[in-house]
């Protein structure tokens, strides 16, 4: 992230060089964290579909 960010002003060159606007925007780089998200939100949902299983299976024992 450290080599991005020093490189901003280059990359915003580059960037200005390849398109027409009147302004160049400032551009910001962030760690793409939806990944990881979407993870644990998966871990969630396999997690209750188990103790549903699970739940299931002990009433049939009975």
């Amino acid at each position: 992230m450290k080599g991005l960010n020093s490189a901003k002003g280059y990359i915003k060159g580059l960037i200005s060089d390849r398109i027409k606007l009147r302004f160049m925007p400032q551009i910001e780089f962030k760690i793409d964290e939806t990944l990881e998200h979407t993870r644990k939100i998966y871990d969630l949902l396999d997690k209750l579909k188990k103790e549903k299983t699970d739940a299931g299976d002990n009433r049939s024992d009975q």
